[in-house]
């Protein structure tokens, strides 16, 4: 997965999910009597699924960030000056 399609995924899926799985939900149970109870579980399950993906999604990036960050100190620690030869 590139990171162009790691944002969708993470910010996107889910309202995406949230409107088509509510309007499935409506085809197949109707005008029950229980259907907002469903829904409102339905919503709040994927409430939950939304919070863990994002607080992965972001120690994820900090993760990289930090890797990026000790690769760029140490490339520039191992670059030679060029100020040596003045």
């Amino acid at each position: 997965m590139n990171d162009r399609l790691l944002p969708f995924v993470v910010y996107g899926s889910t309202p995406i999910m949230l409107v088509v799985g509510l309007v499935v939900m409506y085809l197949i149970i109707g005008d029950h009597e229980w259907f907002g109870y469903m829904a409102g579980g339905y919503v709040l399950l994927l409430a939950i699924l939304f919070m863990v993906k994002v607080s992965i999604y972001r120690f994820l990036l900090s993760r990289r960030d930090a890797a990026l960050a000790r690769k760029a100190s140490g490339a520039s620690a191992d670059a030679p000056s060029t100020e040596q030869g003045k």
